[in-house]
């Protein structure tokens, strides 16, 4: 028997990212071929890592390690 939604929801993004194990994948793609949610759930799965991808990544600020050192010495 295939997977169900709830299953399969909890693959997206692991599936997205292709860490999903040879058998999963099939099962994930079958699951996609017939269910219309879980294409749009995947859809926007990747539309938003897209848009994370694009943002600029925050600089820490200068003093951040030597703030860490301190504490741990």
């Amino acid at each position: 028997m295939g997977m169900g939604c709830s299953q399969v929801y909890l693959l997206l993004s692991a599936y997205l990212d292709e860490m999903t194990d040879p058998e999963e994948t099939r099962e994930v793609k079958t699951h996609l071929e017939s269910c219309l949610d879980c294409r749009e759930k995947l859809s926007q799965l990747h539309r938003m890592c897209l848009i994370l991808r694009k943002l600029d990544n925050p600089k820490a600020p200068r003093r951040l390690w030597k703030d860490i050192k301190k504490r741990l010495d």
